[in-house]
């Protein structure tokens, strides 16, 4: 959903062995949005974004919080701020 039509993902990510292939997907998913004008995600939109269940998107999602590859905002901790480098 990149305005662009496509999105650049992280080689150090999609190359790290110790993150799981759905983190890696998460990753992609939410790369695709960031940036998009006007546009917040949340993690609802991001469960409608993915095919997997809420369990199998909240065990990615943590994975990637665990390793600060992604950071949230909000009490509720579920709109998603930025996709940091992880260099």
């Amino acid at each position: 959903m990149s305005a662009t039509g496509y999105t650049t993902i992280y080689n150090e990510v999609l190359r790290d062995s110790t993150l799981s292939l759905n983190a890696k997907g998460l990753f992609a998913v939410i790369k695709s949005f960031v940036g998009l004008p006007g546009f917040a995600l949340s993690k609802r939109r991001l469960g409608y974004a993915c095919s997997d269940s809420s369990y199998l998107l909240n065990a990615a999602w943590k994975e990637l919080k665990q390793r600060d590859i992604c950071s949230t905002i909000s009490p509720s901790r579920k709109m998603v701020r930025s996709v940091m480098s992880t260099t």
